[in-house]
């Protein structure tokens, strides 16, 4: 589950300000809501719950490849963009709260 003081995750966004820093932003971002639903399904008794959960990850994976599409285009560089510094990959969740 998310913890930690609000305001702490909010630094990385006034840090990126160009867009292949926004969309690594974002792509960090998005893979930390997939790890949280991951995570949710694996505990969940009902099938029907976690299988909710897992097709909600899914979509965090169909997110995270329209940003490497994205990032592709803005940089001419392929593969998954560099996660911010002190960002590490699946640790923040949308808003910038530490999981």
């Amino acid at each position: 589950m998310a913890g930690g003081v609000y305001e702490a995750g909010l630094a990385y966004f006034s840090r990126a300000s160009r867009p292949e820093e926004l969309i690594s932003l974002s792509f960090a971002l998005e893979e930390g809501n997939r790890v949280f639903y991951e995570r949710i399904s694996q505990d969940l008794k009902e099938e029907e719950a976690a299988s909710i959960f897992r097709s909600m990850g899914q979509a965090e994976e169909r997110h995270k490849e329209t940003l490497r599409e994205l990032h592709a285009r803005v940089t001419g560089k392929g593969g998954n963009p560099v996660h911010p510094e002190g960002m590490e990959a699946g640790g923040f969740l949308e808003g910038g709260a530490p999981l």
